[in-house]
């Protein structure tokens, strides 16, 4: 099963989430919240069992032109 540290590195790589570390689901997704250009956080969540993970992190560029 996953760790919180392998999607971390998932979404940072792959732009994908990757599967719950709880309860192993694949319905999962994440969101960049930007405070201040470059620095925000990252939410990752499960929509199965409702396990989330929030971290500070500096947002990756491809995120910020999304957000514009």
């Amino acid at each position: 099963m996953n760790t919180w540290v392998e999607n971390i590195k998932s979404v940072s790589t792959d732009n994908e989430s990757g599967a719950c570390p709880k309860c192993g689901s694949d319905n999962t997704e994440f969101e960049y919240t930007i405070i201040e250009k470059p620095d925000g956080f990252l939410k990752i969540w499960c929509n199965e069992c409702s396990a989330k993970i929030v971290v500070d992190c500096i947002v990756p560029e491809r995120a910020m032109a999304l957000a514009g």
